[in-house]
């Protein structure tokens, strides 16, 4: 039977008389700046959803806002537990993996529950993205909407990567991802696959995004920051999108125009699932 006790600067939660997990509130703390109403989960003897559970539903009890928690960063199966059981990774520090979850009340919101989906038929190829920062966002977005594959072309850094990190948080390790020398090759492979090819580049050629109707599997590429797409990639690109410019600059960064369009494939993707049904 899960009990509470309580200890210095928090409580044990203890079955049968054995410690099974600690939390503490720290005033101070170099890892985390933010020190809100924080609770920390400083051991952890028994990997449980149950026992996250009830110290959840005690520092809820306590007025506590958030718990937090960290560990190894190359320990991978406890990090794994940690987001199963709705822990976010919030990024790295010294070697540690950093993990935090806030906690359902009525002044926070509820995290979106864990489901189990089938991946977006969409593949994304960044075709020489200077940017790591950049390359990091997408993995975070592609992660987001479920996309079935990232390919990093040519120049496109790679996971392992400290820059790629900071934007993806943790999302470069569940996103399935290939880097090629060769996006011709990539592209070739998804043609054969029966992807529609199409490439995010203003020009006379181009779609409105919103006039747009994909046809699912779909193969999205995204070109240089500055260059745009290779002249050799675009030539094979069947279909040519733009996004609407309203205002003086006539392009997005580029890690902010993959989201614009991924998630409008997403909603796009959904409207095809609800029309069949």
């Amino acid at each position: 039977m899960l009990s509470t006790t309580d200890i210095e600067n928090g409580f044990a939660l203890t079955d049968d008389g054995a410690v099974v997990a600690e939390v503490r509130f720290r005033e101070r703390s170099p890892t985390w700046p933010d020190q809100t109403c924080a609770a920390y989960l400083e051991r952890l003897d028994r990997r449980s959803a149950a026992v996250l559970d009830a110290v959840f539903g005690e520092a809820i009890a306590r007025g506590h806002r958030r718990l937090r928690v960290q560990c190894a960063a190359r320990d991978v199966t406890l990090r794994e537990f940690y987001e199963s059981v709705g822990l976010r990774f919030r990024g790295m520090s010294k070697g540690a993996a950093l993990f935090e979850r806030i906690l359902d009340n009525d002044e926070t919101r509820a995290p979106f529950p864990a489901v189990n989906y089938e991946r977006l038929p969409v593949c994304i190829v960044l075709d020489n993205i200077r940017s790591q920062y950049n390359a990091g966002s997408f993995f975070r977005t592609a992660d987001a909407a479920g996309i079935e594959k990232l390919f990093l072309c040519g120049i496109t850094a790679c996971p392992p990567a400290k820059t790629i990190s900071k934007t993806a948080l943790g999302a470069e390790d569940r996103v399935p991802w290939e880097h090629s020398w060769r996006p011709l090759e990539v592209i070739r492979g998804l043609r054969e696959r029966g992807f529609e090819i199409a490439a995010i580049e203003t020009g006379a050629r181009s779609v409105d995004l919103f006039d747009w109707r994909p046809r699912f599997p779909v193969c999205v590429v995204f070109g240089n920051e500055v260059d745009g797409i290779s002249p050799e990639v675009l030539e094979v690109c069947e279909t040519r999108i733009r996004l609407p410019m309203l205002g003086l600059k006539h392009s997005l960064n580029v890690a902010v125009a993959g989201g614009v369009v991924i998630y409008e494939l997403l909603r796009s993707h959904r409207h095809i699932g609800e029309n069949s049904e």
